[in-house]
């Protein structure tokens, strides 16, 4: 029986694993597998699938494996960009096996012929100079060695006498640097450099000199002072001698240290009893002299016994608009009302309001996953506006899904009393929303 390349047969392609049906094998097929590393399961081969040739293409990556009864085996593996024909024929009387027909890899011996031909290319008669070649043919190895001795090149790597190289050469055991000369262990290991290869450095004063401490661990008089007015530690780390500069008595120039009372001395700037001292529990206890609760000229304002600078604020003072009562950020929850249905899914509400006397600044947002199919209508505030018969604008914003509008938001300062929805759109369903108001309004002073 002779088997012809296919005519021209549909490719029927596949990107993964798959068992394939006898019909595949009745007429002359093209099976072509473009996944990496697959397995085509074939059906038992029998006498009505007998002489069809169906070919197979390996145009993925990795293997793709042939399952089947083959005559070596259950199985057959293909490397990438191989091509195999598979035809069903007898080994035996009404006994059929799958033959794979043609290369699915690199052909048996190629690697161990080519590494035998390149290994002679080395042992067989080359001309080589100053090295050797030797080739293992067990491993497919080829160790080239480089023959000294032979070749006249010296191998100053392994050479430390003081003949090899020039005075700088790092092979050479002698060789120099700019900080003094030492030796080296070997060649690329250094030794010692003593330590009077650095001298800028010296205890004694001297002009363009480091200074060092002497052998009592101090800087000696030269360099700026007696050494024994500089301040030492002791082992404990606490200074033991005080600079000369510094004194308890006042004294022009110098730096004030506390008496044996643990204060400064009336001379530095006052009375030592009117300076301020803490207690156990770091409490002042003994309060400045310019520090007082009653008002008086140059002096430093404290709170009174009720905590308050009452005495510090005349009444007039306090009616006028320039000086107010300031409150901090605090949290409120509006009231959000939509027509229809609320939105839902991961609410989240925010309200924060500060009053300035007679103004409320506010700002408060709403944030939902599915808008519901609601539209807003009301906005509660945090504190009551005053009802001054008019509406007041705000700065709006409004987002669904991905689109923002203004909704147009005012306060109501007429029957309401809350902020209104001028031109609020739907939230669409199952989509995200979100609104975000802020502004500023009157309300009765407290």
């Amino acid at each position: 029986m002779i088997y012809t390349a296919p005519t021209n047969p549909r490719p029927v392609s596949y990107s993964d694993s798959a068992t394939l049906k006898g019909r595949v094998f009745t007429v002359e097929s093209l099976i072509v597998q473009t996944g990496a590393n697959k397995t085509f399961t074939l059906p038992t081969p029998t006498r009505e699938l007998a002489g069809k040739a169906t070919w197979f293409v390996h145009n993925g990556t990795g293997t793709l494996t042939l399952s089947g009864a083959f005559p070596t085996g259950s199985s057959h593996v293909m490397d990438t960009k191989s091509t195999l024909m598979v035809v069903c024929l007898p080994t035996a009387a009404s006994t059929y096996k799958w033959h794979a027909i043609g290369s699915g890899g690199v052909a048996t011996g190629l690697t161990e012929g080519i590494t035998d031909i390149v290994g002679g290319m080395f042992t067989t008669t080359p001309t080589m100079t100053g090295v050797s070649a030797t080739f293992q043919d067990s491993t497919n190895d080829i160790d080239l060695a480089v023959l000294y001795a032979s070749s006249g090149i010296t191998n100053t790597a392994a050479d430390t006498t003081a003949a090899v190289g020039s005075a700088d050469t790092a092979a050479r055991g002698d060789h120099q640097h700019g900080i003094g000369t030492h030796t080296h262990a070997d060649a690329t290991h250094g030794g010692t450099i003593a330590a009077t290869a650095i001298s800028d450095a010296t205890a004694t004063p001297t002009a363009s000199k480091i200074p060092i401490a002497d052998g009592s661990g101090k800087l000696a008089a030269g360099w700026g002072g007696a050494a024994s007015t500089l301040a030492t530690l002791d082992g404990s780390s606490k200074v033991v001698e005080d600079p000369a500069n510094a004194t308890a008595t006042p004294t022009a120039s110098k730096i004030p240290i506390a008496d044996g009372s643990g204060k400064l001395a009336a001379g530095w700037g006052g009375a030592a009893s009117t300076l301020a001292t803490l207690d156990g529990s770091s409490k002042v206890v003994e309060d400045p002299a310019n520090a007082t609760a009653t008002p008086g000229n140059a002096k430093i304002p404290i709170s009174d016994g009720s905590a308050h600078l009452d005495g510090w604020i005349s009444a007039a003072t306090a009616a006028t608009p320039g000086l107010v009562e300031h409150q901090n950020w605090g949290d409120y929850v509006p009231s959000w009302v939509f027509g229809t249905a609320d939105p839902t899914t991961n609410v989240v509400k925010v309200g924060r309001y500060m009053q300035v006397g007679n103004m409320v600044t506010f700002y408060c947002s709403f944030e939902a996953d599915d808008g519901n199919d609601g539209t807003l209508t009301s906005v509660t505030l945090p504190v009551a506006p005053t009802d001054t018969n008019t509406q007041i604008p705000l700065r709006s914003l409004q987002k669904v899904n991905t689109t923002w509008t203004d909704p147009l938001c005012y306060i109501d300062a007429t029957t309401s009393l809350n902020i209104q929805a001028h031109t609020a759109t739907v939230c669409t369903d199952a989509a995200a929303c979100a609104y975000y108001i802020s502004g500023s309004y009157e309300v009765s002073a407290t």
